[in-house]
């Protein structure tokens, strides 16, 4: 093996070795974005039984300003819910090229007899190996974009759905 050829293997193993530190990073992306989702969904089911309980209890004596809170805090907070599930919405994404890619690219080795068939395949193996990975990321970076968006915009309504009460628990201690 010439240096040129030693340079070019190392170049390619760490490659390899960044898509799969990528790959990492992004799952550990993916989790902590599910359970901020998931988060936000026990935060808005506990203020959604919180202000129903509230309701019950003083919906006689309610103003109707206090009622316009309350149906405000209400709905942002079903609206939060419903965001935030649609964060933990399932995705279908390529599986990573990873022990299954690289057992069926070795058992074709065995049948490759010469050093110039042996160095186009494996730049061969190498392409599809970085496109798969491509592709991967790509598919779990998008996930990820997706579920953040909707993670913020359901944190957003359960702020707003925080102002409600606020606004609601100011209303009744100034009456």
């Amino acid at each position: 093996m010439t240096a040129l050829q030693g340079i070019g293997a190392t170049l390619r193993d760490a490659t390899l070795v960044a898509y799969l530190e990528e790959y990492k990073e992004l799952t550990e992306t993916w989790r902590s974005l599910e359970s901020k989702a998931q988060g936000n969904i026990a935060v808005a089911g506990i203020f959604i039984a919180g202000s129903l309980a509230y309701l019950e209890k003083l919906s006689p004596q309610l103003q109707r300003h206090e009622q316009v809170f309350l149906l405000i805090a209400i709905a942002c907070l079903i609206v939060s819910v419903i965001l935030a599930i649609l964060a933990l919405k399932t995705q279908t994404i390529t599986p990573p090229p990873l022990g299954s890619f690289v057992a069926y690219y070795s058992t074709k080795l065995v049948k490759i007899e010469t050093e110039a068939t042996l160095q186009t395949y494996l730049e061969s193996f190498f392409a599809e190996h970085v496109s798969l990975w491509g592709v991967v990321i790509g598919q779990v970076k998008e996930s990820n974009d997706s579920k953040a968006q909707y993670l913020w915009s359901a944190q957003r309504w359960l702020i707003a759905a925080i102002f409600a009460v606020a606004a609601l628990s100011l209303s009744k201690l100034i009456d």
